[in-house]
């Protein structure tokens, strides 16, 4: 699986990220960004609630609030600009905030590396957005489709990751390790 994404992200993924890149401008790009981020601002809010980090939770409010009514729904990061820090939280944090063990580690196709948690957490992720659903996603497959494509886009984008770039000989234990590490410390803060 790890050679299928790395096969996938190399043929696909990054081809498609570069035309994103070389046909859209700077500016927009960031806009794109912001506005995801935004989105995303309000899972963190939940799964910061959950777990009872209040700063997190009032921080990710006001961004929230203020993004979405003051940079036109979050395309411009007004909240960074006057000093409100972004958190990321997510559900599979929660459950490790509450002892649920990670679980064996996996490689989703596609996705990546995660752990049962995690990969659990991901799927209870989605309910929140599709509750909201600001975009009346739901029941238009075209919709739902255009945005989650731009959105592994402009993931993909802001991402440094590279397969293969590592120069370690066992480059499938040293992505176990960083992730099963990360994953850790995001759960301890």
């Amino acid at each position: 699986m790890y050679n299928f994404n790395a096969s996938f992200d190399a043929h696909v993924f990054l081809p498609a990220v570069h035309a994103y890149q070389a046909i859209t401008p700077d500016f927009v790009e960031q806009g794109v960004t912001n506005f995801y981020n935004n989105f995303d601002d309000t899972r963190t809010l939940l799964n910061a609630l959950l777990q009872l980090k209040f700063k997190a939770t009032f921080d990710s409010f006001f961004r929230v609030t203020y993004n979405s009514i003051f940079g036109i729904a979050g395309i411009i990061d007004v909240a960074t600009y006057i000093g409100i820090p972004r958190h990321q939280e997510d559900f599979g944090q929660v459950l490790g905030h509450y002892g649920v063990g990670p679980g064996p580690y996996l490689v989703i196709p596609i996705v990546g590396p995660a752990n049962l948690r995690d990969a659990a957490g991901r799927v209870a992720d989605v309910f929140p957005a599709a509750t909201l659903d600001p975009f009346d996603l739901r029941g238009h497959r075209y919709r739902t489709w255009t945005f989650n494509i731009f959105r592994a886009v402009d993931l993909r984008a802001n991402t440094a990751f590279r397969y293969y770039q590592t120069g370690s000989p066992f480059k499938y234990e040293l992505v176990r390790m960083l992730y099963s590490t990360k994953r850790k410390m995001d759960i301890a803060k």
